[in-house]
């Protein structure tokens, strides 16, 4: 299978950003499992986005300017002759969005220590693999598409 230029270059971003300066300060444990299950789909949402993004990136040409008069309503990028670092910046910024979010969703994970999510003991129960293990704390992969 090929690899395309924005999945390596995605992976890239990833692997550069420092979470490490990403303070605790202001999150807090989850109260429900409705909160939990909203910031996950947010994390879904930016994640999504950044593909469509990503995957439009890999049609740009080269450095020239280009336009094909096309709205797409996902990212609500409209793509009618932008200039050529447009998507390289608009990109960077959405992987950081995802990661972050990603980040702060398993940071609060971690601080919901006073009872258990639901879905984690869904995932106990049945044997499924989760997010967050004892043996990697706050590491979750995360996969380029």
């Amino acid at each position: 299978m090929m690899v395309q230029p924005g999945k390596t270059r995605v992976k890239k971003m990833m692997k550069e950003l420092d979470t490490t300066k990403w303070g605790n300060e202001g999150l807090t444990p989850f109260e429900s499992d409705l909160e939990y299950l909203q910031e996950e789909l947010e994390w879904v949402e930016l994640r999504c986005k950044r593909i469509v993004t990503q995957r439009r990136f890999d049609k740009v040409p080269g450095d020239e300017d280009f336009g094909d008069d096309e709205h797409d309503g996902a990212t609500g990028i409209e793509s009618y002759y932008l200039p050529a670092g447009y998507f390289t910046g608009r990109l960077e910024d959405m992987v950081t969005d995802e990661v972050r979010q990603r980040w702060e969703v398993d940071q609060r994970r971690r601080l919901t220590v006073d009872r258990s999510l639901s879905l984690d003991r869904l995932c106990q129960l049945r044997e499924l693999p989760m997010g967050i293990s004892a043996e990697s704390p706050g590491r979750r992969s995360v996969r380029d598409s």
